[in-house]
């Protein structure tokens, strides 16, 4: 070999690594995958050509991929944006909100359903955003990945939307920081995605919402323990809409839904990318009950009325009284046969005293009494 050959020989070795370097750079893209990129240069080299003719393949070859590079970076960039100030909109396919009443919140908006948020809220403000649906649905299963995941102090990572009529602010919580939300009374439980989740509702007086400063409710579904992140997940949000109904805790017409990131007096930085996962009409059975339970009461204390949920785990007689301080019988709630499943019952203290009082449930061999609070 002539040394003018070895001279391009040498080139050719050079630009051969220049281009399995690039595409280690352009492996996102599936159909630029860098197992296509080893066979056709395995292909060239194999070839035999005059050494000239192969240099100027390889290099014609590298300039197409730094087109392509630079092509795929450009997209990336173009697909980001970042937004620091309260909006909805939609972004790459999926809608997404920002809503913050102080302090600092960075929300950049990457590819498909991913978003990440940098916040540093203080000692008083709050912020919610993501990304999801314009419109929310029911029967809706969702996926989502958090890459990142923490939070310093208090925040929740959340399926998190609203309906309208009644207007309702509704949470389906899997993560938290460090305060599991949202401190009022269990009113019941229900089983999802591998987890169980605790059962809330909540009045707000006066606060913020999509239809401006109001009173109206939240309902909450909060996982027992924080579910792992790093890893896909899926959100059955039927299985929820269900066990709400079950305690009279009935949503309205939906506006959004979204997979959020919500930081209350806190900091901290999230990576959620979120995506539905199979059809709407996919969804799971909520699981059939397996134990006895009789629940909380909510509101307590209350005025005038409360409202008490039960499970059984099969078909069976129930009786539910309550007593007074004095051991005195003063109503019977439940005196029948109950199917399987959850139940509720309300109780009306209007022409009664302020003061404690307690409820008895019997059912099979089951039997327990819980305290509540009458307040006028």
């Amino acid at each position: 070999m002539n040394n003018n050959n070895r001279t391009i020989k040498n080139a050719s070795v050079v630009l051969l690594k220049q281009l399995e370097d690039l595409a280690l750079h352009t492996m996102s893209p599936p159909e630029l995958g860098k197992k296509r990129v080893y066979y056709n240069l395995s292909k060239l080299l194999t070839i035999k050509i005059n050494e000239r003719v192969l240099f100027m393949q390889l290099k014609h070859l590298y300039l197409y991929m730094v087109v392509v590079l630079t092509v795929t970076l450009l997209a990336q960039l173009s697909i980001a944006q970042t937004i620091t100030s309260n909006q909805t909109g939609t972004h790459n396919g999926y809608f997404y909100s920002y809503w913050k009443d102080g302090g600092t919140a960075t929300m950049t908006l990457g590819s498909g359903g991913n978003y990440s948020v940098n916040w540093n809220l203080g000692s008083r403000y709050n912020f919610v955003g993501g990304k999801g649906w314009s419109t929310g649905s029911s029967s809706r299963r969702v996926g989502y990945n958090a890459g990142v995941w923490s939070p310093n102090g208090n925040a929740y990572l959340c399926l998190y939307g609203w309906t309208r009529n009644p207007l309702i602010e509704y949470y389906v919580v899997d993560s938290w920081g460090s305060w599991r939300p949202p401190g009022g009374t269990r009113a019941g439980s229900v089983s999802s995605d591998g987890g169980t989740y605790d059962l809330y509702r909540m009045q707000r007086v006066n606060a913020p919402s999509i239809e401006g400063t109001r009173t109206f409710y939240q309902y909450w579904s909060v996982r027992t323990s924080k579910r792992p992140t790093g890893s896909n997940q899926t959100i059955t949000f039927q299985n929820h809409v269900n066990a709400w109904a079950r305690l009279g805790w009935n949503l309205g017409s939906h506006a959004y839904q979204i997979m959020a990131t919500e930081g209350f007096q806190s900091s901290g930085s999230s990576n959620v990318t979120v995506w539905q996962a199979g059809k709407e009409e996919d969804t799971e059975e909520v699981s059939t009950p397996s134990r006895y339970e009789l629940g909380s009461n909510y509101p307590n204390p209350f005025n005038p009325s409360t409202t008490i949920s039960f499970t059984v785990p099969e078909e069976v007689y129930v009786s539910i009284k309550v007593y007074n301080s004095l051991g005195q019988e003063i109503a019977e709630l439940a005196g029948r046969e109950y199917s399987k499943g959850t139940h509720t019952v309300t109780f009306d203290a209007k022409n009664l005293a302020s003061g404690v009082y307690y409820y008895a449930m019997k059912a099979g061999n089951f039997s327990k009494v819980q305290k509540m609070l009458l307040q006028k």
